[in-house]
């Protein structure tokens, strides 16, 4: 199954890399493309037409089909569906970047709420901001959203998150490390005052509050009392960060190398060991309460540390039988 996921990403790579049209930051590409931009035009104009504007930031409606030329992968294959789904999600993913006094970041909503930051921003989706965005040719846009969530005005821990992890997958895309060194001193701080917050040393897990866990109203989180409970989201997120934490401490030679190494294997070990229900074949909340076991209903966030493959052996792929 792996061998047959890599080479499908392997084709798809091929396919769009050939693609690429210079970019903002004049990066130099071949001149014939397969795919013409005319596809990426066609499509903006068309959801263009069906949108009413209400919020404009940084790339208005009718700058979208200059930035989305310049700036994305292209892609066509015979499913038109998916086709118009991916060029959707980038016309809608430009309209969350904004220009702020303390340089671009990517937004979560576009109208002000009031649990988000001074520019409207929130740490709980920059996750899902870099994941997708590392794709974008000028890289000025993440590499400002990066220096304000690990040195501007963001509240790093105001919701479960892995920024580490984000921006290491970043430089996959990019090749360029040099974030992750300006950086580590700030990961490994992050990581300890998150410890601090919500490190339990006698369950050896990590808890959070629902909805501080950027997972909404849940049903365990309402069955407690204080909404509170060692849940996979977090220590999935955690054990990444570790990991990470790991990793890039190794690329540049840091001693942190060792003590993360072990903070993520310990961690794995005891989510896996506790939080798994193994009648249901699912990773459950154990509310933060008094002799609590583990919450009778499986929610949808128990899928979590899949996402980052720290369930995929052992016994632990029940749910994809």
């Amino acid at each position: 199954m792996k061998n047959k996921l890599y080479l499908a990403f392997l084709i798809l790579l091929l396919l769009i890399t050939p693609c690429i049209s210079k970019g903002d930051n004049g990066i130099s590409v071949p001149d014939k493309s397969i795919i013409s931009t005319s596809v990426v035009r066609e499509y903006a104009k068309r959801f263009n037409q069906n949108d009413d504007e209400l919020y404009v930031q940084f790339v208005p409606n009718s700058e979208s089909a200059d930035f989305l030329a310049r700036n994305i992968p292209r892609f066509k294959c015979p499913d038109k569906q998916l086709e118009e789904t991916y060029y959707f999600r980038w016309w809608t993913f430009r309209k969350y970047i904004k220009q702020t006094p303390e340089g671009y970041i990517i937004t979560e909503f576009l109208p002000n709420v009031p649990w988000a930051g001074k520019y409207n921003d929130e740490i709980g989706s920059s996750m899902h901001h870099f994941n997708e965005g590392r794709w974008l040719h000028n890289r000025e846009y993440l590499n400002s959203y990066a220096l304000f969530a690990m040195r501007g005005g963001s509240n790093l821990r105001a919701y479960s998150c892995h920024v580490a992890h984000s921006l290491y997958n970043y430089f996959l895309v990019t090749g360029d490390d040099s974030h992750l060194k300006e950086f580590l001193p700030d990961f490994i701080q992050n990581f300890g005052e998150w410890e601090k917050a919500r490190f339990d040393e006698s369950k050896g897990l990590f808890w959070q509050i629902y909805g501080q866990d950027a997972m909404e109203v849940s049903i365990c989180g309402e069955k407690s009392g204080n909404a509170a409970g060692y849940r996979a989201v977090i220590n999935s997120y955690m054990i990444a960060e570790a990991k990470t934490i790991a990793n890039i401490a190794k690329r540049f030679g840091n001693p942190a190398e060792d003590v993360f190494e072990k903070k993520a294997t310990a961690l794995q070990k005891k989510m896996l060991q506790t939080l798994w229900d193994k009648d249901a074949q699912f990773f459950k909340v154990i509310p933060k309460e008094e002799n609590a076991g583990l919450c009778d209903a499986r929610e949808l966030h128990g899928y979590t540390p899949w996402c980052y493959n720290l369930a995929v052996e052992n016994g632990h792929d029940g749910p994809f039988h």
